[in-house]
């Protein structure tokens, strides 16, 4: 009998052509919209036949996983869709950005230490303004149009909020909103981190990343009120759970 070729679940998503890259399988994976008949496939990396009869859900409605995030979130919070232009910090492929100017944004301005990131249906969108390998912390609001915003997101890796927010905070206008992505694996302490190889399973260390932020923002962020702190879904790429923090400025 001959041997079935396997594979990686993303792997045959993107060799039966339901999904463009391995990237975006996994995130259809980590959203459970990927079935094989009525089993539920939750692991990416799972080997099964190349010519398995897997399907999805549902099309992924947004250029990103991230999107996903801001449409539960939106839903979830009392804050209404915004219809401004937005400002979109470490907008990587643009999952935020799509998400909201699919719910009724104006436009979008995109800012990324990265370069090449951004998705071509984004990239090639007129009401989208794309800064490439520019650090928040070092540009100033007078050198983007349009700043300050009253819808600002935030969504970066690699480095604490604590370090950014003030930066960010700069682009809100009076009135404004600045939502930002707590991701507890870049909050924590390293060795906290590095014990468990990046996944942070300690519901007490969550609690205190998202509390310590909090209380940053409470001192650092002049005129700030929080508004809203909710579980992000779905989770991390790496099986992190994140959260959503959100904060209206006041008139100064």
């Amino acid at each position: 009998m001959e041997k079935l070729e396997k594979a990686r679940v993303d792997e045959v998503l993107v060799l039966q052509g339901l999904c463009e890259s391995r990237s975006q399988a996994k995130a259809f994976v980590l959203a459970g919209q990927v079935r094989l008949g009525s089993q539920k496939l939750d692991k990416a990396a799972k080997l099964i036949p190349t010519n398995a009869p897997i399907s999805l859900e549902r099309p992924m409605p947004y250029v990103g996983r991230g999107g996903l995030k801001m449409e539960n979130f939106l839903r979830e919070s009392g804050i209404p869709p915004p219809s401004c232009h937005i400002l979109d910090l470490g907008a990587s492929t643009g999952g935020f950005t799509d998400c909201l100017l699919q719910s009724g944004a104006k436009g979008a301005t995109c800012i990324d230490v990265g370069h090449g990131q951004l998705h071509y249906k984004l990239r090639t969108d007129p009401r989208v303004t794309n800064f490439e390998k520019t650090n928040i912390r070092s540009l100033k609001p007078e050198e983007v149009q349009g700043s300050p915003f009253s819808f600002v997101v935030m969504d970066l890796s690699f480095i604490s909020l604590r370090k950014v927010l003030s930066s960010a905070w700069n682009f809100v206008k009076s009135k404004g909103i600045l939502v930002a992505l707590v991701k507890p694996q870049f909050e924590c302490r390293k060795q906290e981190a590095d014990q468990t190889r990046g996944i942070i399973r300690d519901e007490k260390i969550r609690r205190r990343v998202v509390h310590e932020i909090i209380d940053f923002a409470q001192n650092e962020l002049p005129m700030s009120e929080l508004v809203e702190n909710v579980e992000a879904s779905p989770a991390g790429t790496d099986g992190n759970r994140e959260f959503f923090l959100a904060w209206k400025k006041h008139l100064q």
